[in-house]
């Protein structure tokens, strides 16, 4: 990587995860008189995810049909820092979750919403909500926000995977998409 890296923050966003938030993300890409998964895939606007780890979230949207997706290795604060940040239309990530990465990239997603009107998804854990950078950065923006808890029977996390196979079979806290649609 260009950039310095947390080693603990490898690890990856389930496919689970993703297929949870396809009618949401299909609303945003095709508008609700155009939803219909059946007969067409999401082309009509760039998904974008800055956090690149070893790839894996272009390859898996790709598989659930939306092909339009830009996943970089990439420093995204650069970007940010040099207007370099690439056109798209939705972020979706799950950010690092060390140090203020979270807070940072909460930071942009809401500017990029209120300014642009551009859509995030944020797969992050549920704590976030009860911090007090949350409720700062969000500020009106609050009620716009929507949130998508999982629901797996008996449990509702997500299970990440490590790009090595190394760390905890079970997350040790519970993660919901954070949703500015």
């Amino acid at each position: 990587f260009q950039y310095e890296v947390d080693y603990n923050d490898h690890f990856e966003t389930p496919i689970e995860a993703y297929q949870d938030i396809i009618p949401l993300l299909d609303l945003v890409l095709k508008g609700p008189e155009n939803n219909n998964r059946t007969t067409s895939t999401s082309t009509g606007g760039i998904i974008y995810d800055p956090y690149y780890c070893n790839g894996r979230t272009k390859i898996i949207l790709n598989k659930l049909g939306y092909n339009n997706v830009v996943h970089e290795k990439r420093d995204f604060y650069k970007d940010i820092e040099n207007l370099q940040v690439p056109d798209h239309h939705i972020l979706i990530t799950n950010p690092p979750y060390s140090d203020s990465h979270k807070e940072r990239c909460l930071e942009y997603v809401v500017q990029q919403y209120q300014t642009k009107n551009i859509s995030f998804f944020l797969l992050m854990p549920n704590y976030v909500a009860a911090r007090s950078y949350y409720r700062r950065i969000l500020g009106d923006t609050i009620n716009d926000v929507a949130y998508y808890v999982p629901n797996k029977g008996t449990g509702n996390d997500y299970n990440y995977s490590h790009p090595e196979g190394t760390g905890k079979e079970v997350s040790p806290f519970s993660s919901l998409w954070f949703c500015g649609i």
